[in-house]
């Protein structure tokens, strides 16, 4: 099977935004169904992320006690980061901000293998994944299936899925393939079923 070229997300401005009021604008847009916030952090947690087991903890967040709740579980994964946890709850805080949710779905984990290779949309109405460390998502558009796009590191990457109403199902990801040795620590955010978008 031969693999297809790899390119930088980055080198396609036409799925990044640079400001959140974009960022907004975008998320109501029917033309972009992949939306992507670049953020820089100081982090290099590929140390800490090593000595750990994979593992994936799944938990309904409620919004005003995110701070708690996530350092909580970050411990529990073995992770005792405060900086961390800072940018994570911020990420937390956006996302309920923008669908105007009180709780949230959270799912964070640490693999180090591609747990779901085939492209997919996902049956949801949104979802945001920040890769905090490993490989990042991949994507594609159905137009050029040939040619896969990896999210930056660290960025805020908003997924919609079918549920959303300005879905055209242009893009497909999946989750990215990995080198022996690396290891990935992601949270994966959803609307809570409970909360009306």
């Amino acid at each position: 099977m031969t693999i297809p070229p790899v390119t930088d997300a980055a080198r396609s401005n036409r799925f990044l935004v640079g400001s959140q009021t974009e960022l907004i604008k975008r998320l109501h847009s029917a033309d972009a169904d992949i939306v992507i916030l670049p953020q820089e952090l100081s982090l290099d947690l590929s140390n800490l992320i090593s000595d750990l087991p994979v593992q994936e903890r799944r938990s309904s967040l409620v919004c005003q006690h995110a701070p708690t709740m996530l350092n909580d579980e970050l411990r529990a994964m073995g992770l005792n980061h405060a900086t961390l946890a800072e940018q994570m709850v911020r990420s937390v805080q956006l996302f309920a901000s923008l669908f105007e949710q009180n709780q949230v779905d959270l799912r964070l984990e640490v693999t180090d293998r591609q747990t779901c290779p085939k492209f997919h949309c996902d049956n949801v109405y949104v979802r945001m994944l920040v890769t905090y460390t490993g490989p990042t998502t991949e994507f594609i558009q159905r137009r050029q299936p040939d040619v896969i796009h990896h999210a930056p590191l660290h960025s805020l990457v908003f997924l919609k899925g079918h549920k959303h109403p300005t879905h055209q199902d242009r893009i497909l990801h999946r989750s990215p393939e990995f080198f022996a040795g690396q290891k990935r620590l992601c949270m994966i955010i959803n609307p809570s079923d409970s909360v009306a978008c």
